[in-house]
């Protein structure tokens, strides 16, 4: 599953992962720790950390779309 940032919206949880060359954005699971979406603007994200009251702006550039975690499917056999 790949998963466009731009999707995203203001309110909900993500989980920010390093994925190499770029970033890992995913929603975070119920219960979950995470990043406040706080706005996505057309050429980046704004992320809130309510913990350390630390905001953040991502670049989309550095999201990187093929390190999200793939849909769930068959294993092969």
């Amino acid at each position: 599953m790949m998963l466009d940032p731009r999707s995203l919206q203001a309110g909900q949880k993500v989980t920010v992962k390093d994925a190499l060359f770029g970033l890992r954005v995913r929603p975070a699971a119920d219960g979950e720790a995470g990043l406040t979406v706080v706005g996505v603007e057309p050429d980046h994200l704004v992320l809130d950390d309510a913990a350390t009251g630390v905001r953040t702006r991502v670049p989309l550039w550095l999201v990187n779309k093929s390190a999200q975690a793939p849909a769930a499917g068959p294993s092969a056999a």
